[in-house]
């Protein structure tokens, strides 16, 4: 969260404080859920199937267990799809909701 919020308050994007606070707000209104060992396997597969490394793999199983249809990400390719899981890096553009 800490990362996001600084990437948004950059120079690169500007995005003013109270707008961050909100967006931060909202995001940590969420649930928020573990990885299993379970996901474990599943992230090896991923890893051989889908070149994805080890790390990147956990969440991506751990997303795709919850049942996540997006996952915002900057550590995958933007708009890809895994399996049943599409990525969208949350600094491609501001959400225009805010």
């Amino acid at each position: 969260m800490h990362e996001f919020a600084a990437n948004l308050l950059s120079k690169k994007f500007g995005v003013p404080c109270a707008t961050v606070a909100g967006i931060v707000g909202d995001l940590l209104a969420l649930e928020v859920t573990a990885m299993r060992e379970e996901d474990t396997l599943t992230a090896l597969r991923f890893m051989d199937a889908l070149g994805v490394s080890f790390g990147d793999s956990l969440i991506l199983a751990t997303a795709k267990r919850e049942g996540c249809r997006i996952l915002y990400s900057e550590d995958f390719q933007h708009g890809r799809v895994y399996e049943t899981v599409k990525v969208i890096n949350p600094f491609s553009a501001v959400p225009e909701a805010y």
